[in-house]
């Protein structure tokens, strides 16, 4: 029991040095989504702020970029509204999908086009990307094609392609 109590003790700078660190990043304390034009930490900093946005959606922010993990914004009637909507979205360094299901791909097309994003996931996500991409600029198509091979087809490597 004792030695807990050490132990806790030994930890409270620690921990307090993290708190301040926070409490000094804008993006730490920030509602608004950095995906929208929210804060993001600084190419500094040593903080990453993890945000979800509903359903599977996520935003990290780190050191000046932000990625975004799933597209599903747009939704259906019955759930609640997240706050923005598919055509605020400006911001994003890549948009990395999980898996093909419309609760994580549906919004994939508008939301690379408008933030000049890569698209990354394996090749039956860029596929079903490139068929949901009605409208969207044939370059970026294929800009998410290199991406997706370059990082996830096990016949190119780094510096390859």
């Amino acid at each position: 029991m004792i030695a807990r109590a050490g132990f806790v003790i030994a930890l409270l700078p620690m921990i307090m040095a993290a708190s301040l660190a926070q409490a000094a990043e804008p993006a730490c304390s920030s509602y608004t989504p950095a995906i929208i034009g929210g804060p993001v930490p600084g190419k500094s900093s040593d903080i990453a702020v993890f945000r979800w946005l509903g359903n599977a959606n996520y935003e990290v922010g780190y050191q000046g970029h932000v990625f975004l993990f799933d597209t599903y914004f747009d939704r259906t009637a019955r759930n609640h509204p997240i706050g923005f909507s598919v055509p605020q979205i400006k911001r994003a360094d890549a948009i990395l999908v999980s898996h093909a299901h419309f609760d994580h791909i549906s919004d994939v097309a508008p939301i690379a086009a408008q933030a000049h994003a890569p698209v990354v996931g394996a090749a039956i996500i860029i596929a079903t990307a490139e068929n949901r991409c009605a409208g969207v600029a044939d370059h970026h198509r294929q800009g998410w094609r290199r991406a997706a091979l370059r990082r996830c087809h096990p016949r190119y490597r780094a510096g390859a392609a």
